[in-house]
């Protein structure tokens, strides 16, 4: 049973270098949940991420939200994505590695990333889910919620 908490990050808020130091420190996989890779600014690619981090770094473009133009929450194929990431951590020997979730979105309750984690802790049994913010600006740290009845 994994006892990690699950991360995310937003990482519009964030400066290239800290977010890859961020997830380095961390010792975690950087998990892209956004539909497509490829965005207008060249340092969020997935091609950027993947010159950064190498194998610490995967899109699973299943946990993508395909109508995030809309507003909508909605993850496309969660049962997909999650058991590519689990085969990929069980491949590399690493089931307890930290998992980061990422997306562009800067408020996590507006992000279909809290979906995709979400049922992460209800699938994995996770200790709890903590928001990492960026070293400047607003809510600099971690925001973490415990799972009741739960210690430390």
């Amino acid at each position: 049973m994994r006892r990690n908490p699950i991360y995310t990050i937003g990482y519009r808020q964030w400066e290239p270098e800290q977010l890859y130091a961020k997830v380095r420190e961390l010792g975690a996989l950087l998990v892209d949940c956004r539909w497509s890779r490829r965005t207008r600014r060249a340092a969020w690619s997935g091609r950027a991420f993947e010159e950064a981090l190498g194998k610490g770094y995967l899109h699973i473009r299943e946990w993508g939200n395909p109508r995030y133009k809309t507003g909508r929450l909605e993850v496309s194929d969660f049962a997909t994505g999650a058991n590519r990431l689990e085969h990929v951590l069980n491949l590399s020997g690493e089931t307890r590695r930290r998992v980061v979730l990422m997306c562009a979105c800067e408020d996590l309750a507006k992000c279909h990333r809290l979906v995709v984690a979400a049922r992460l802790l209800d699938r994995w049994g996770q200790y709890g889910l903590r928001h990492l913010f960026p070293p400047h600006g607003r809510g600099q740290g971690e925001l973490f919620r415990e799972p009741e009845g739960e210690g430390t």
